[in-house]
């Protein structure tokens, strides 16, 4: 869950940079002006959060420490165990190098997906400036913030409509174009992520004994290594 959120916290931070970049491109979306400010708030915080956890480790641990000693034994060993694994998730980037190569590869993943929204939009036959594709992107990515069904159904329709809508692309034509990128962007993934469950037969199963639990988050404070 740690390094979900840090995952998300890197492409949040690249989706506000896009929005910001869109505004100026598109000055008349008023409807991305209050969506960039609130989501640019959401991820600042996250990030901020999240740099200053690595560079006092220690001394989160100790606070967190001095605040569960208030709960039964049991309950402050339950909470504990399981805050502190979160907490090692999102030490991944708890390094100038790790930084870097997270925001590399953030770079590298976001330039794969707009590609990959541009050939689908080519193979309808609808050509559009950089800025367009952008924009389908954008809206694309906002939408599976929504709450919306299994696989975005619905909201994800909807955000390439309304950016197609801007290069008088009709709503039926955006539509199929919307579906066709849903099953082969999102279908392709979950294929993908099937086989690779089956492959490395990857299953839920029991937690770790407590003693090695502890033994594992304490080696980890210490090296101040994220874990592999």
């Amino acid at each position: 869950m740690g390094s979900i959120v840090t995952e998300r916290t890197f492409d949040g931070l690249m989706l506000m940079v896009l929005m910001l970049l869109l505004l100026v491109s598109f000055p008349k979306t008023h409807f991305l002006g209050g969506m960039a400010l609130s989501t640019g708030l959401v991820f600042v915080a996250l990030t901020a959060g999240i740099a200053f956890y690595s560079f006092t480790t220690e001394a989160t641990h100790r606070v967190i420490d001095r605040i569960l000693r208030i709960l039964p034994r049991r309950f402050e060993w339950f909470i504990n165990c399981r805050l502190k694994s979160f907490l090692q998730g999102i030490r991944g980037i708890s390094t100038v190098e790790g930084g870097v190569k997270a925001t590399m590869y953030t770079l590298l993943v976001w330039t794969l997906e707009i590609s990959a929204v541009a050939l689908v939009l080519i193979s309808f036959g609808v050509q559009l400036p950089l800025t367009g594709y952008l924009l389908v992107l954008t809206l694309a990515s906002l939408s599976t913030a929504l709450p919306s069904g299994p696989a975005y159904v619905g909201p994800y329709q909807y955000a390439f409509i309304l950016a197609l809508g801007f290069f008088a692309i009709s709503q039926e034509m955006a539509l199929a174009i919307s579906i066709a990128a849903q099953v082969s962007l999102l279908g392709s993934v979950t294929i993908i992520g099937v086989i690779l469950l089956l492959r490395e037969q990857l299953r839920t199963g029991p937690l770790p004994s407590r003693k090695k639990l502890e033994t594992s988050l304490e080696k980890d404070t210490r090296t101040n290594v994220p874990p592999s």
